[in-house]
Order: structure tokens, then sequence, then C-alpha cells
């Protein structure tokens, strides 16, 4: 499977706070999968492939508008279906909405089989916590696990970030612009 984003990927207190999550999981419920991207984040945009000197031209002019700034986290959510998504839900102000599009507008013609989930009427912001592996029947314990602690995180965001997983390259960082406006 070949898949590329932008992506945020998180500060190092909450990333330690992330992998210690999936740590959790994997030893209480046998979820790994998620373990397949291992850089904490939330996702802008995806896509099957993109015109990388083109996204990276785009990425550089958009940062350069950007300052760093806060996401607000808060509870679990699940993505249903036959293989269930686990995360933590990013909180969606405005400020992070015209981003978002801003982002997506000025990108978007670079990638091709982009994934209907980050066009902008249907993006749910979102830190994945379990994924690929995980089944309905899974939920009892993955809720045992998570379901008592508190989300609400307060996360600095410095940077936008290409990361790419194709064959024989798992969850690499092709290239990080960090936010200097």
């Amino acid at each position: 499977m070949t898949m590329h984003a932008v992506v945020s990927v998180l500060d190092e207190k909450h990333s330690e706070m992330v992998q210690a999550l999936w740590d959790d999981l994997e030893l209480s419920c046998a979820l790994n999968a998620v373990n397949q991207v291992p850089i904490p984040h939330f996702s802008w945009h995806i896509a099957e492939d993109y015109n990388f000197q083109e996204l990276e031209n785009h990425l550089e002019e958009i940062v350069g508008q950007i300052n760093p700034f806060h996401v607000k986290t808060t509870g679990l959510g699940v993505f249903t279906g036959e293989a269930p998504v686990v995360y933590i839900a990013v909180i969606k102000d405005p400020n992070l909405v015209n981003l978002h599009e801003k982002i997506w507008g000025q990108t978007n013609e670079f990638g091709s089989g982009l994934s209907e989930h980050y066009v902008p009427e249907s993006w749910m912001p979102h830190i994945t916590l379990a994924n690929r592996d995980v089944s309905v029947g899974d939920l009892d314990c993955v809720m045992n696990v998570l379901g008592g602690r508190v989300y609400n995180w307060d996360i600095l965001i410095d940077n936008l970030t290409i990361v790419f997983h194709e064959e024989g390259k798992v969850g690499e960082i092709r290239k990080k612009f960090n936010l200097s406006a």
C-alpha cells in the first residue's frame, strides 16, 4: 500500500503520551498496527501519490504565512465500520478549519488518489490510537484500557510535515516544514 500525507507531528510531550497509549493498547489488547506509522500526528491531507516538488514548494509558501499555534483535544472517538478506528478528537475550531481549507486548496491539485475523508466538508481532525487491526470485538478492551482517562490536551503545533508509507518505508518523514510567520 502506498500512501502519503501532509500532517502535523505532535510536540515531544504529546508524542510521548500517544506512544504510551499505543504501548498500553499493544500490551493489553494486542493491537499494534498503528505502529506501522509510528509518528504521533494528525493529518491534513492524504493521497496515494503527490507531485512532491510542487507540494513542497506550496507548503514552503504556506508555512511562511503561519505562526505556531495550539490545538485542543477532547475525549475519544471511534470511526465505526468493519475495521473501527479509535482516536483522540482534535477540536475543529474556526482557525483550524480555515488553515485546513488553505492547505487543501493549495495542495489538492498536486495529489492523486486523494482520500475523501480529508476534503474540507468531511475532515475530522484526530490523533489515531488504533487502526487496521481493530475489530468491533476489540472495542471493549480498548475502552477498558483508554476509557477512564482524560484527553483534554493543549498541543503546540509548529510544523507541516510530509510523511510517506510505501513498500519498505513505513511512516517516514520526507520533509518537515517549521511554521515561522
